[in-house]
């Protein structure tokens, strides 16, 4: 069941994170997620600007959909924000993402 609608913008930062997971690990799902991304992450991947991707992520928290790792693996003096697959899964927008649903034809 889908929670609420998702903003053109909340989509495309949202499936940032489900990819950088199948681009590291070949899985987005609750057993397999590698989705580590920071905010300059998404800056430099989108192109938009910092309080952009502030805003865009803010959103993404507030639904449950990505969370903060309060630090970061890499080094980075930004943290790490983490996607939360099993969220995915209760938006239309999304659900597709997941490991469950790819289609691999």
């Amino acid at each position: 069941m889908t929670q609420t609608k998702l903003t053109t913008l909340e989509i495309e930062v949202a499936t940032l994170f489900a990819l950088a997971s199948s681009d590291c690990c070949g899985s987005f799902d609750d057993n397999e997620n590698i989705s580590y991304l920071n905010a300059k992450d998404l800056a430099k991947d989108t192109g938009y600007d910092m309080n952009k991707i502030g805003g865009i992520m803010t959103a993404l928290i507030n639904k449950d959909l990505i969370q903060d790792t309060q630090d970061s693996a890499r080094g980075s003096r930004y943290n790490d924000f983490v996607g939360c697959p099993c969220v995915y899964l209760q938006f239309d927008e999304l659900k597709h993402l997941h490991t469950d649903n790819m289609d691999y034809a």
